[in-house]
């Protein structure tokens, strides 16, 4: 195995036990070798979702933090090795140097992102429910990771949350595994509709919010991704046939909503009110929401 794959093993745990995780000969146990993975077409096999949703958080009252949220995009990282499932928002967020820093991808498919991070410097872990392309590191539920606590810096996912049957269990699986001062960065659908048989939660920014508050991360940052004006026509009028649709479906909405929002301001400019910022709109009717919270040292 190579030095990552050694190093990865150190951080492992049985996802059914969660006791350390022992190599031998090929395969894998727990410490009371009770339970025995394998490795499989190179990949470990331990994918298995927890038998109940237990969750145990604090009640938080979010209303101050949702009713102030600006929406405001972080600083973009510059550089052109910056893959479009990374963006430079987030890069920003993460980091552009991995410093040996370890990030772990939840939901990463054909591990497009990966040569961004290596090439960055930080140790990538791939993970996923399923094998594309050359697959995951690791198979697993992001409801139960398999891996000991404080293991990684960075818990890193893209267009995975809308899927997960509890992405609050999901939160405080990624607060459980991330080091202090570790970082969370994701995104999400919001104004997106139901787009294969695994689509669950579509989370508004006040969900978010609750969600990261309750499983314990701070200095939270959300800013929308796509518009619904983009988001709307992709869901209603898919692939080759649907392109016109789609096109003209994008033109008409944008068309309405500048005339709509320049119209609506107006209108509050007259009856001597504040006009409503196109940012704050923005993160509202966002077709998608990035987030970003830090676990406290």
């Amino acid at each position: 195995m190579d030095s990552l794959s050694r190093e990865l093993i150190d951080v492992l745990r049985c996802p059914q036990s969660g006791q350390k995780l022992v190599s031998d000969q090929g395969r894998f146990t727990s410490e009371d070798r009770s339970y025995v993975y394998r490795i499989e077409n190179g990949i470990l096999n331990l994918n298995f979702p927890p038998s109940h949703l237990c969750i145990d958080l604090p009640w938080v009252e979010p209303w101050e933090e949702i009713d102030g949220m600006s929406f405001e995009r972080p600083v973009p990282l510059e550089g052109d090795d910056i893959p479009a499932d990374v963006d430079p928002y987030k890069a920003s967020v993460i980091g552009g140097e991995g410093e040996g820093r370890w990030v772990l991808e939840i939901g990463c498919g054909e591990r497009h992102s990966e040569p961004y991070f290596q090439n960055r410097g930080f140790h990538y872990v791939g993970s996923d429910v399923d094998i594309r392309g050359r697959g995951p590191d690791v198979l697993c539920d992001a409801h139960n990771l398999p891996f000991i606590d404080e293991s990684f810096d960075v818990y890193y996912s893209r267009a995975v949350y809308e899927h997960l049957m509890c992405p609050l269990l999901a939160l405080t699986e990624a607060e459980r595994v991330l080091r202090p001062g570790g970082i969370v960065m994701c995104a999400c659908a919001f104004i997106y509709g139901f787009h294969d048989r695994a689509s669950f939660f579509n989370c508004t920014h006040g969900a978010l919010i609750t969600m990261l508050r309750e499983a314990g991360f701070e200095d939270i940052q959300i800013w929308p991704g796509w518009y619904y004006t983009k988001s709307v026509p992709a869901w209603c009028f898919k692939g080759a046939f649907g392109l016109p649709w789609r096109v003209s479906t994008h033109l008409g909405l944008t068309m309405a909503d500048f005339t709509y929002m320049h119209a609506f301001n107006f209108v509050r400019r007259l009856v001597g009110k504040s006009p409503r910022s196109v940012q704050l709109r923005g993160g509202w009717m966002a077709g998608g929401l990035n987030f970003a919270a830090r676990k406290p040292l």
